[in-house]
């Protein structure tokens, strides 16, 4: 029985499958997914724009790139992404659980942990409550960083760099220096989680940490004594 709940509208072509599913990723362009992934720059391109056709084989590997079944990304209308990002909103949970420690060895080799629960806020803040969310896809530059992980951006404060609900992937071995992206945690009142923030790296000076949002265009600062860490956003175009 064919089932139309995958069916949306201007999907009907593996292209367009293809291109909503590196978007639902969290990869804004093509050109992001074609770095993250090592693949044939013009390859890639043919079959996203529908020049090309592309095999089961390949499909296969798109699918497990982007997180949905091969069959579907071919044209099967039976078999669907596990979560349609645009009918389905995610659910945040609000469990306490700032304390406990992240069980490691329940995280799939080939994927990262999620941490968070966004709370939204003109300034794009978010709780690190020790709590994994969800888990996604590991893109190949982490293929061998332990403790990688990801968050969900919350709020507008980085548009048009980056949108509420994209996910961004977080190298915390890497060097920061002015102008990356990072992952910053601050800590909470006593008692609370950290609060954490998408923001781009400016300085240290000796007493404040300062960083940067686009909207609006300004500068925040923190004491450097509420810093818990500063890691590194990959995938962002920095060199």
């Amino acid at each position: 029985m064919r089932n139309g709940m995958w069916q949306l509208p201007d999907m009907e072509s593996p292209a367009a499958r293809l291109k909503w599913a590196r978007e639902r990723a969290g990869y804004k362009t093509a050109k992001d997914a074609v770095t993250a992934f090592g693949w044939s720059q013009s390859t890639y391109y043919g079959h996203e724009n529908g020049d090309r056709s592309f095999s089961p084989d390949t499909a296969k590997r798109y699918a497990q790139a982007f997180n949905v079944p091969w069959s579907w990304l071919l044209g099967d209308v039976d078999e669907g992404p596990p979560e349609d990002a645009a009918r389905k909103e995610r659910k945040p949970n609000t469990e306490p659980n700032a304390s406990s420690p992240v069980n490691v060895s329940l995280i799939s080799q080939d994927r990262v942990p999620v941490y968070g629960l966004a709370i939204g806020g003109t300034d794009g803040r978010f709780e690190f409550n020790g709590q994994i969310v969800d888990q996604v896809f590991r893109p190949p530059v982490l293929a061998n960083v332990a403790n990688a992980y990801a968050v969900f951006v919350s709020g507008d404060s980085m548009e048009p760099r980056y949108f509420a609900g994209e996910t961004v992937y977080v190298h915390p071995g890497k060097p920061v220096r002015k102008g990356h992206f990072v992952v910053v945690q601050i800590r909470g009142d006593e008692g609370q989680p950290p609060h954490g923030y998408v923001k781009q790296f400016v300085a240290w000076t000796p007493s404040r940490l300062v960083l940067r949002q686009y909207n609006p265009d300004e500068e925040m600062e923190f004491d450097r004594n509420d810093v818990i860490s500063v890691h590194r956003i990959v995938f962002s175009g920095e060199t």
